[in-house]
């Protein structure tokens, strides 16, 4: 067996894809967050192209993330240095969560720092879940004909298991 991390539904579609048929598994579960429910048509994550899907009536369309949209190299230059120190790597919660504060809904989803879910349950409103059941629906059509078994789990966002998330969440 093996374990990959995608971040969302279209990269996990993308990598299951590629991975079957190198593995032949016997089983494919996909475990699932919040965060991997947005961020599925957006062209750009963490400074970075990357691919995604379009859903056009029932069939999904991969658009590939574009080399010359990026954003940033990754690894280079001053930034990698610092990113690198200790004491970056001491501040870097705060960083992330101040990121994610001034970021679109959909940025901070795939941060995992959409707490307006917990507090404003209509936030759920602007996923496009047909989007996210059309990419689960090909991942449990490419499991099985790779003669692999599809098991779809949820579990916990970090926002429900980890003390200081749970009393923000209180709080707001």
């Amino acid at each position: 067996g093996f374990q990959a991390r995608a971040g969302e539904a279209g990269v996990a579609l993308l990598l299951l894809e590629r991975l079957l048929p190198l593995y032949r598994p016997d089983v494919v579960l996909y475990g699932s967050t919040l965060n991997d429910f947005g961020g599925n048509e957006l062209a750009h994550a963490n400074g970075q192209a990357k691919p995604r899907f379009l859903r056009i009536g029932d069939a999904l369309d991969l658009v590939p993330p574009q080399v010359a949209d990026r954003i940033r190299p990754i690894g280079s230059g001053p930034r990698a240095w610092v990113q690198r120190s200790a004491f970056y790597r001491a501040i870097q919660p705060r960083i992330f969560t101040l990121r994610a504060r001034f970021a679109d809904w959909q940025h901070r989803n795939l941060m995992g720092l959409m707490l307006e879910v917990y507090v404003k349950p209509e936030a759920l409103e602007q996923l496009d879940w047909r989007l996210f059941a059309a990419l689960v629906e090909r991942m449990q059509r490419s499991a099985s004909a790779a003669g692999a078994r599809f098991f779809l789990f949820s579990h916990p966002e970090i926002g429900e298991v980890w003390p200081p998330y749970i009393e923000q969440v209180r709080r707001e």
